[in-house]
């Protein structure tokens, strides 16, 4: 009792669980032969120990068990929910960019439309790509142009407002879902998007270039 209690403190759940499993079948081997008589009680001895300590004596290995088979199922809906969260983050991220992908945003897009129309708010989408990309790809190969799509979803995130849902929707192409945001209030948004994505240097420090986007706005 005292080593699976240790093993348990200390975190060593290995150890724990193997004494556990040989501690339960030696009490489940014993239990018919006078388990209390074994911890050095004489059956006369045993039956003057007050009725609590009995029971106490009798109890504890299956309370361990109780206790260890609960710590299992602890750790292991611990471990299935963490397990989910990131299954759920991989299937909605795009992995080379970072930002979400285009299932995610088809799923995004119509959560918002509903919204805006609930709500009679206003709703811009932008969608927008590099231009002459195929150029860049055939010039410096596609680990550039890779590289430059990573660097600019890094760009675009840290260049939206919190409530923007940015996406990667296709190869070059990007989108932007812009929530309680009009036409005019889009344009200047992109606009400044735009110009900052047009001084930017890429790839630094190996092969340093500038590109440009092309952009288009709606509102709902």
């Amino acid at each position: 009792t005292i080593v699976v209690l240790q093993a348990q403190l200390f975190g060593h759940n290995g150890i724990s669980r193997v004494m556990l499993i040989l501690f339960f079948l030696l009490y489940a081997i014993t239990l018919p032969l006078g388990y209390p008589i074994l911890l050095g009680f004489t059956p006369t001895a045993f039956h003057m120990v007050p009725g609590s300590i009995q029971i106490i004596l009798m109890l504890t290995p299956i309370v361990l068990a109780l206790g260890h088979y609960g710590d299992i199922v602890g750790s292991l809906l611990r471990s299935t929910s963490t397990r989910v969260t990131k299954l759920q983050s991989l299937a909605a991220t795009d992995a080379l960019t970072g930002l979400i992908n285009r299932r995610q945003f088809n799923h995004q897009l119509d959560a918002e439309i509903a919204r805006s129309k609930r709500h009679r708010s206003p709703l811009s989408l932008a969608l927008f790509d590099i231009d002459d990309f195929k150029k860049i790809n055939d010039f410096y190969g596609h680990p550039t142009g890779d590289r430059i799509l990573k660097e600019l979803g890094q760009l675009i995130s840290a260049n939206v407002r919190e409530s923007d849902v940015a996406a990667r929707y296709g190869g070059e192409e990007f989108a932007l879902i812009l929530p309680e945001t009009g036409q005019i209030d889009s344009y200047e948004l992109l606009e400044r998007l735009r110009a900052l994505i047009e001084h930017t240097v890429f790839c630094l420090p190996d092969n340093p270039m500038t590109v440009t986007i092309s952009v288009g706005v709606a509102q709902l």
